[in-house]
């Protein structure tokens, strides 16, 4: 039996000096939020894996592209949901649906069948 689509977890952008206050509010409904630092993508980032939450800002003075792209959502946007990733199944039926309806769709090797989507 094939597993169905799912939604996997929901990516929200923060400018770094709410970072932990957000963090704090997820940890505060319930969540178990742990920290790290990804200076290879520019990223402080937060989240609880087993329950779908991910709370990143952009680090300052990092040129890294993925840093900028959130520091860009952030400067047009403000805070927000920044990226919700969704567990597709790859089907002939399911894959042209989610082709024709993300505008950024990235493959992560090690997670085979994982698909990173910002909507349109």
């Amino acid at each position: 039996m094939t597993a169905s689509s799912s939604l996997h977890h929901v990516v929200f952008a923060v400018a770094l000096e709410r970072h932990d206050a957000v963090a704090q509010m997820f940890t505060e409904l319930g969540f178990t939020l742990a920290p790290t630092e990804l200076t290879e993508l520019g990223l402080r980032i937060s989240l609880d894996w087993g329950h779908g939450i991910e709370v990143i800002s952009p680090i300052p003075g990092s040129t890294a592209p993925v840093s900028a792209s959130v520091s860009a959502f952030l400067d047009s946007k403000g805070d927000g949901v920044y990226t919700v990733v969704v567990w597709v199944r790859r089907d002939e039926n399911e894959a042209p649906i989610a082709a024709s309806n993300i505008s950024n769709r990235v493959e992560r090797p090690p997670l085979s069948g994982m698909t990173y989507a910002h909507g349109r």
